[in-house]
């Protein structure tokens, strides 16, 4: 039951709106939603790799046979695949909360952007020697500082 909700989670779309200028309130809800689903998916997956890992256990991806080829007769192999298989799909539905929290982040600070104007580079003046040399002088300069450093402190 937890994986068909999961999947139905990771298959639904961001839905932001943004209304004259400034964001929608379901877009920052549905952050909410996806932070909470990220921090339920991150216990689940640590839940699941402390099980892996206790003393005995073969680990994430230890071996289930023994040298002979066998199944190991003391671990309960079943619920180690099972956890295993879990594992696998919780990280593969986290890395696609983040993605969408990353998407939504990018749509939330969209509406906040604020218009730059951007300085027009000045022409120098033509040197003598043809376009070439003015070619030559115009890459070699370098750009206006917009800094002046005074001192430096530790």
């Amino acid at each position: 039951f937890s994986q068909g909700v999961a999947l139905r989670r990771a298959k639904r779309r961001i839905a932001i709106g943004f209304a004259g200028g400034h964001m929608a309130i379901n877009g920052l809800e549905e952050f909410k939603k996806l932070e909470i689903e990220r921090d339920n998916l991150e216990t689940e997956i640590d839940g699941l790799y402390e099980y892996l890992t206790q003393d005995g256990m073969p680990g994430v991806s230890g071996s289930l046979v023994d040298a002979d080829g066998f199944p190991r007769a003391d671990l309960d192999l079943y619920a180690i695949r099972k956890a295993r298989h879990r594992l696998a799909c919780a990280q593969t539905d986290h890395k696609e909360v983040m993605r969408k929290i990353e998407e939504a982040l990018v749509a939330i600070h969209a509406g906040n952007r604020v218009a730059v104007p951007r300085a027009t580079p000045v022409a120098a003046p033509a040197p003598p020697g043809g376009e070439e040399a003015a070619e030559a002088a115009r890459i070699a300069l370098p750009p206006v500082p917009f800094a002046l450093i005074d001192e430096v402190a530790e």
